[in-house]
């Protein structure tokens, strides 16, 4: 068996926390453009083919108009541009790359974003 193979057997089921994540509440109401420009400014820096490929579900999803979590009532759109847009975003960068690494090949759901983008976003300082 593969190293990463059996390494990522060990993560957690995500939707073990569905309908228990509930303390986000966006800093402000994004537009559409600004959640876009979060995408951009993502798949311009990252150097991660498994995080850009997410990211690249992720806005081909927001386009279509699916950008929800319903089993946590998140928008993980908005989740990702309230990262993207914070001051220490720059040292968080890796971290969140690695969470969407993680989501590309784990769990590209709406529960699989919202769970590793709600580890960054609470990491972040206030």
């Amino acid at each position: 068996m593969n190293f990463k193979l059996k390494m990522h057997q060990n993560f957690k089921n995500v939707h073990i926390y569905d309908g228990l994540l509930s303390d986000y509440k966006p800093s402000k109401a994004f537009t559409n453009e600004e959640k876009i420009i979060a995408f951009k400014k993502f798949m311009e820096k990252s150097k991660n083919p498994y995080a850009l490929q997410m990211v690249q579900i992720m806005l081909s999803d927001f386009l279509m108009g699916v950008n929800k979590d319903d089993k946590n009532n998140i928008d993980w759109a908005d989740l990702f541009a309230d990262i993207m847009q914070h001051k220490d975003v720059e040292e968080m960068f890796i971290p969140l790359e690695e969470q969407l690494h993680d989501a590309r090949l784990l769990g590209p759901c709406a529960q699989g974003r919202t769970t590793r983008l709600l580890q960054i976003w609470r990491a972040l300082p206030s």
